[in-house]
């Protein structure tokens, strides 16, 4: 099923480099000291009153807040742009019934690059529309820059077991190489972005070469949100170059923050109902 809104601009790769540097520093933004009420300020009234009733608890009732957060941003996200945007949705990328993606196809665009992101969701609960407009709203603004925007559903633990999310995400990416071409994208430039347990199952893929096909994982780079890891590594690393900014992640010579982190590998962590 498709749905095509009008019209927008067009990304050249030029603009495709100043893009990815935009979302990793925004990303960066996060974990800066700048006050987060500056952002909040920036919010409609009705919004930053629903914060505001939440207040810097977030962690101490998450089952309230999460659902309570989200459901405040909803109307927001429904009226966000939308225009140049052509939506395919519940394509299948294996045999599972939650083996599908929605594809968020910038208009009359050819050869764009290729953002897949893997929700999250504890490893045993979530969906690619699990929070309303929230994850398609990364694949539309994506799209809006030019570039082809995924929103991809999995299965979940305990039937699907480790590390059934990592294969799950090289599902993903194969569906992704194999209709570029019909939908306007670059085989060659795919980049993932997981958050929570989606971070997890990225990071198992793109880092255990056991799970990725003979040639690598064939993804251009990764952005990893909030997820869980086991990491080996080879010898000591200085403090400051883990708190320098992921530079890249490509096969053969992936590097996660240091360059002594290239023969890492990063786990799901296996929980016991696994």
């Amino acid at each position: 099923m498709e749905t095509q809104f009008a019209t927008g601009p067009e990304l050249s790769d030029r603009g495709l480099a100043a893009m990815l540097r935009t979302a990793f520093a925004i990303s960066a933004c996060l974990f800066a000291v700048i006050p987060a009420r500056a952002q909040v300020e920036k919010l409609p009234p009705y919004l930053q009153e629903t914060l505001a009733q939440i207040g810097p608890v977030f962690q101490k009732d998450i089952r309230k807040t999460i659902p309570a957060t989200i459901e405040a941003f909803q109307p927001l996200l429904k009226s966000a742009p939308k225009d140049g945007v052509t939506i395919t949705r519940n394509e299948a990328y294996g045999e599972d019934p939650r083996q599908i993606l929605d594809v968020y196809r910038p208009t009359a665009r050819s050869g764009a690059p290729i953002v897949i992101f893997v929700h999250g969701g504890a490893y045993v609960r979530g969906d690619k529309d699990a929070a309303g407009e929230a994850y398609g709203n990364i694949a539309i603004w994506f799209a809006r820059q030019g570039l082809l925007g995924i929103n991809a559903t999995y299965p979940l633990a305990p039937a699907a077991k480790w590390p059934a999310g990592a294969k799950n995400v090289g599902g993903m990416v194969a569906w992704a190489k194999a209709n570029a071409a019909r939908f306007g994208g670059d085989p060659g430039r795919i980049i993932l972005i997981g958050h929570s347990a989606g971070a997890t199952h990225v990071a198992g893929y793109v880092f255990d070469k056991s799970l990725q096909p003979p040639d690598g994982p064939g993804i251009a780079g990764a952005v990893l949100i909030s997820g869980r890891y086991q990491i080996d590594y080879d010898g000591p690393i200085p403090m400051a170059a883990i708190c320098r900014p992921i530079s890249a992640m490509t096969h053969p010579s992936t590097q996660l923050v240091h360059p002594s982190l290239t023969s890492a590998t990063a786990r799901a962590f296996r929980c016991s109902s696994w």
